[in-house]
């Protein structure tokens, strides 16, 4: 089965699948503008949280910050797992 979808410029149907890049086979345009830049939004939005993080650092970044921010990681994972661990017991067990 053809999926088509209607181009929002020309109107016309054309082969479409399923990508947010796919291009209309009469006009040339983009047969999904919106989801195209909500893609966009959202992935600029990924690197914005991952440059937000309090142990992200940059490649450039001097020898003694990666140390610091490494350290720093390692440790929040810990803690993380033992409170999950401990969540998971309280919730195991029950009230």
């Amino acid at each position: 089965m053809v999926n088509e979808k209607k181009c929002p410029h020309c109107e016309n149907w054309s082969v479409w699948n399923t990508n947010v890049n796919d291009t209309c086979q009469h006009c040339g345009k983009v047969l999904a503008p919106l989801e195209q830049q909500q893609q966009i939004l959202k992935e600029n939005r990924i690197v914005k949280q991952e440059k937000e993080w309090l142990f992200y650092f940059d490649q450039n970044a001097p020898f003694y910050e990666k140390f610091v921010k490494k350290v720093g990681n390692y440790i929040y994972y810990v803690i993380m797992a033992i409170v999950s661990f401990i969540m998971y017991l309280l919730f195991w067990i029950g009230p």
